[in-house]
């Protein structure tokens, strides 16, 4: 791995400038730090004045940096990057902010909160201190240095699960008597429950048209047609809360519907819960009404007061079903179905606690199912439902079976690996051993270079391997296989435990490092949207004026305007290549999809604009093409400001990266959120120009309206195509794969 220092000798950046840059730096530092240690406990006008002074000094200082900067490009570039990595540091911190709200709270006598803000200054400050003094690490070499480092994260990955199934291995062989006899008793809670669930199996079966309830059997269809209508009006409560006003009167007829099948359930019901349906109906009538008119909230309330009264019937009706069950032998059954089906539960929570002990995938799918089943079967027969009954207990003593058969081929496994000699596991525990040490030895470096975060964790990992490796295979202890494998497992849980904190460490690092890299390009990027908008305005500027210098009479231009305007052609053209350079930038990295498209609209734009400017045409039209670009420019630069913004919002609360972060490297450098409010911008951009084209169409010559016009329609094109693309991406990453890096645990 290439080091700082290395990687400077190699390059032989010039120190004189910088080191002059890193002195003005300190000259600024000093003074913030003197006032941080010396604020008054009120407000000082002094005090207050020389924060802004040191304000008005380090703009100054950012500005002079990129001076020289642009000075140095041709004959020492790697000290000019080095400068303008620095003052791209700066920005992102929002140093000269930060100054500026200091003064304001000291001004307003809020000592504490400017003393608090004044250290992050200078914690900033040290941070663009540090860059100068060290020069800047080539961005090819961080990204290798990323690579190898997810690199190492994976063989981690594959070094945990070698390791985790060694110890799995050990942990068995340690309480295999233990593990045979709970095998063998949850073997007989199954079986057990085949046995009793075939009971009632047959006591159903049993049962007799005589045996049935009427009355139970018509309270339960009536529960049954209460829940229907409850479930249906509560579908259509949800729909209500989310369509528009204007297409809440599309609903009504759907909830008059209800409140017609509500009336009739009513009556049917009769005093037993009809009341509270009828005022179910008469709620959702209102309701329906009120989506005619339409008025939101108050056909919501009137959905939420039928909601409300169907619940009551219901619960109304399952005490009456439960009375009128009671007493009846299918009811009786059900009861004791729904006390097997409990017990059901309680052998699943027994099952997966085995399987984890003996470190196997917990699977309680058919004992859920057979539970879920048994409740079922206890519903219908209260329900006096014993047909329907008999298929749900059908399938619970299939899926019963099922999970006993699943139990004994999972217990033949684990005695077959038990019986695995300890010395072989030993062996491959010292390999296993071997490779981790090899893996921490690569993390820690050369001498000269800084070990990868984690490297002691995983030496540490290799060590109680070793000592693991060392216990399963002395034999000449004297002790028992399940004693030596048990303290051998001990020394196992260490190592997985040391290398799930070195998988976290790196992960943690590569995140970091990745989101450092992508902040750097998008102020990259924002420097040089900053500079193409800053020429523009001084282009766009003179262009106004050479073009109110022409001629009143005949439109002419003398000889001093048109070697101006020609000097401002070849200005936007200087303009559209350095747009084409950050065009270059996304393109390399390749996730965004709509800067690159605004980007390529600006540079026609300004070769446009270049191509007017050289045929002398300066006015409303070229003018209102380079208003475009600055526009344009300017949405771009803030939509990166924002997003830099939100970067260091959530770094200092502690979170994530915004747009990449997550070791993955397959974050995007512009994250969709912020094209989405790209692109929102573009159409508002696109909808005023439209609106102001429609305003003066009239007034514009043909060939001008035609062409703005055939310049907004390709527009609009674009944007939907970037809509598409943007969505088709999103698409993408929702249906990718999570690709956590190996060994993140």
């Amino acid at each position: 791995m290439t080091t700082n220092r290395q990687a400077k000798a190699k390059r032989g950046v010039p120190a004189g400038r910088v080191l002059w840059a890193a002195w003005l730096i300190v000259a600024v530092v000093a003074p913030v730090k003197a006032m941080a240690q010396d604020t008054p406990a009120t407000t000082d006008t002094e005090i207050v004045a020389q924060v802004r002074f040191t304000r008005e000094q380090f703009v100054d200082l950012t500005t002079r940096m990129l001076e020289v900067a642009d000075l140095l490009d041709e004959s020492e570039p790697e000290t000019a990057q080095v400068l303008r990595q620095a003052v791209s540091q700066a920005r992102r911190a929002f140093i000269a902010e930060d100054m500026e709200r200091v003064a304001s709270l000291l001004a307003q006598g809020l000592t504490s909160a400017a003393a608090s803000n004044q250290q992050g200054v200078i914690e900033e400050l040290q941070k663009v201190l540090e860059m100068l003094r060290a020069g800047a690490l080539d961005l090819e070499e961080r990204q290798e240095r990323i690579n190898q480092w997810r690199d190492q994260l994976r063989r981690l990955g594959r070094i945990l699960e070698d390791q985790k199934r060694l110890e799995q291995q050990s942990r068995v062989k340690a309480h295999e008597d233990e593990i045979n006899r709970q095998f063998e008793e949850l073997d007989r809670q199954v079986g057990s429950l085949v046995e009793q669930q075939q009971e009632l199996r047959d006591q159903a079966a049993a049962l007799t048209e005589a045996d049935l309830s009427e009355a139970a059997a018509w309270t339960a269809e009536m529960l049954e047609k209460v829940r229907e209508l409850r479930a249906d009006q509560e579908t259509i409560a949800a729909v209500a809360d989310i369509v528009g006003v204007d297409r809440l009167p599309m609903l009504a007829e759907t909830q008059r519907e209800a409140g017609q099948q509500a009336t009739e359930l009513a009556k049917e019901l009769g005093e037993h819960g009809g009341d509270m349906v009828s005022s179910a109906a008469e709620a959702m009538a209102a309701a329906a009404d009120h989506m005619e008119e339409p008025n939101h909230q108050e056909a919501r309330d009137r959905a939420a007061d039928a909601i409300a009264d169907l619940t009551k019937a219901e619960r109304l009706l399952e005490e009456m079903l439960a009375k009128a069950s009671a007493d009846t032998p299918a009811g009786r059954i059900a009861e004791r179905q729904a006390e097997l089906a409990q017990q059901a539960g309680e052998v699943a929570e027994t099952a997966k606690a085995l399987s984890e002990k003996t470190g196997r995938p917990a699977n309680t799918d058919h004992m859920d199912a057979a539970r879920r089943e048994m409740e079922r079967a206890a519903e219908k027969l209260r329900a006096q439902r014993r047909d329907a009954a008999l298929v749900n207990q059908d399938e619970a003593i299939r899926q019963l079976k099922d999970e006993k058969y699943r139990l004994a081929q999972l217990h033949q496994r684990i005695k077959e690996q038990a019986k695995r000699d300890l010395a072989e596991q030993g062996a491959e525990q010292g390999e296993l051993a071997g490779q981790t040490r090899e893996t921490g030895e690569e993390m820690a470096g050369q001498d000269d270079s800084e070990p990868t975060p984690g490297a002691e964790s995983v030496d540490r990992a290799a060590d109680a391997m070793d000592r693991a490796a060392g216990k399963l295979g002395d034999e000449s202890s004297g002790q028992s296989d399940s004693d030596r494998a048990g303290q051998a497992n001990a020394d196992q849980q260490e190592a997985i435990e040391q290398l799930e904190r070195a998988a976290k460490e790196l992960a943690e690092e590569i995140a970091a490092e990745q989101e450092r890299i992508e902040s750097e390009q998008l102020a990259k990027i924002d420097e040089l949207l900053q500079k193409v908008l800053d020429g523009q305005r001084q282009i766009s500027e003179a262009t106004i004026k050479a073009y109110e210098a022409r001629d009143a009479e005949t439109g002419d231009y003398d000889r001093p305007e048109q070697l101006k305007l020609a000097e401002l052609a070849d200005g936007e053209g200087e303009l559209s290549g350095d747009v084409a350079r950050v065009r270059d930038m996304l393109a390399e990295e390749g996730s965004a999809v709509v800067f690159p498209i605004v980007l390529e609209q600006v540079q026609d734009d300004l070769d446009g604009a270049q191509r007017r400017l050289a045929s002398l045409s300066a006015g409303e039209v070229t003018q209102g093409i380079q208003k475009d670009i600055e526009l344009a420019l300017r949405e771009m630069i803030e939509s990166i400001r924002e997003e830099l913004s939100d970067r260091r919002n959530k770094a200092d609360a502690g979170e994530g990266a915004g747009g990449g972060g997550g070791g993955g490297g397959d974050a995007p450098l512009v994250p969709p959120v912020a094209e989405l409010k790209m692109l929102r911008r573009l159409q508002m951009r696109i909808a005023e120009q439209t609106e102001t084209l429609n305003a003066k169409i009239d007034a514009l010559p043909a060939d001008q309206a035609s062409e703005t016009h055939a310049r907004l329609a390709k527009r609009q094109q674009q944007l939907q195509e970037m809509a598409s693309a943007l969505a088709e991406r999103l698409e993408q990453h929702q249906q990718a794969p999570d690709d956590q890096e190996g060994g993140q645990p």
